[in-house]
């Protein structure tokens, strides 16, 4: 089957689109992208070739990895879409699908999504919505001797590490609740703890709060493996995921995944292989709809329990969580490893609409 994938830049996007990319490849689809030729991901897409235009003319299905919200110049560059196989892959991060969202999703033949919360939200609106799940697997060997460097600088290399990755200035991702919960354990613990947080997009200074590391420089793929090789648990006090990389990279090692029991984290999150935090939905912030109006005043999201949370990082720390944990985290590279999910995909392109 000829495909053409066209691939956001968004790092969550990205990362995700070259698993699926290398699983197209693998299954033997002739697959291009506007990776190809050199084409820089984060170039505006009328920069395509006039090449790899006509191969996605001719191609038997077209997968527009990317925000719907730029569907409309996609479609203005590559009118024949409209009569193609056009598959949009799309996570969403909310029980109610954005009313942004909804126009450009009906133009496209079919919708793939990360996770049952997701496909909930977005089923009702497109003519056919399926399940692709990310893959999970151990990426890149970590560079464990730059990791090992890079604490003892900061005189942490004794020190417990609590890990999360994220966009500090998207209140869906909470960064200001996870620090709450974090000042609230170092007042409980004797245990020396600390918080990497590894920022992306943006850079907030966090550099006043107690026992937070900063870590906003882009790294790479091995460097990035030994934040979750080397950290002893990851923490995600998010509102709501549409999947939650972070948390099945971390668990990818092994790792314990304390987070939200809320949306696409709960797709590989359970309370044998993972430690899931109660919450109870509540509306989402008036901040986040001024930031981001894909979210409307009707929406709501979850807010964890911060007393759970903490409890629950202290046990981290303090080496009292089940024995089998790592073991069980580290299935969901078997869950959602590469054979599976190159199984899935195949499945999904001879389901022909």
């Amino acid at each position: 089957m000829k495909i053409f994938y066209y691939l956001s830049p968004y790092i969550s996007h990205f990362t995700a689109g070259l698993e699926y990319l290398e699983c197209l490849r693998s299954l033997g689809h002739d697959v291009r992208d506007n990776l190809a030729e050199g084409t820089n991901p984060s170039a505006p897409l009328q920069v395509l070739s006039e090449d790899l235009c006509r191969f996605a003319l001719h191609a038997d299905a077209v997968i527009l990895h990317d925000d719907p919200l730029n569907f409309e110049s996609i479609f203005a560059r590559l009118p024949f879409l409209e009569k193609k196989r056009c598959i949009a892959y799309v996570p969403w991060e909310n029980e109610l699908l954005s009313p942004l969202f909804i126009p450009p999703l009906q133009r496209v033949s079919e919708v793939w999504t990360c996770s049952e919360f997701s496909l909930a939200a977005v089923a009702p609106h497109v003519r056919i919505c399926s399940l692709l799940p990310h893959l999970v697997r151990r990426a890149g060997n970590p560079d464990m001797p730059w990791y090992r460097e890079w604490l003892r600088e900061r005189g942490a290399q004794d020190d417990f590490i609590f890990l999360s990755v994220l966009d500090a200035v998207n209140p869906r991702k909470n960064l200001r609740g996870l620090l709450t919960a974090f000042g609230l354990l170092r007042g409980r613990i004797r245990k020396p703890v600390r918080l990497l947080i590894k920022q992306y997009r943006l850079n907030i200074d966090v550099a006043g709060a107690a026992g937070v590391l900063n870590l906003p420089e882009t790294l790479s793929a091995e460097r990035m493996a030994a934040l979750y090789a080397g950290c002893g648990a990851y923490v995600s006090a998010h509102h709501a995921e549409g999947w939650g990389l972070g948390l099945s990279s971390a668990m990818a090692y092994g790792k314990p995944a304390i987070a939200t029991a809320y949306s696409g984290n709960m797709q590989f999150m359970d309370e044998k292989n993972s430690i899931p935090i109660p919450y109870v939905t509540a509306p989402v912030s008036e901040e986040m709809i001024a930031r981001i109006p894909l979210f409307t005043a009707e929406m709501r999201w979850a807010e964890p329990d911060m007393a759970a949370l903490v409890e629950a990082m202290r046990k981290a720390a303090e080496g009292r969580l089940p024995a089998d944990l790592p073991a069980r985290a580290a299935e969901i590279t078997r869950t959602y490893g590469p054979e599976r999910i190159s199984a899935r995909l195949q499945d999904l392109l001879a389901a022909r609409p």
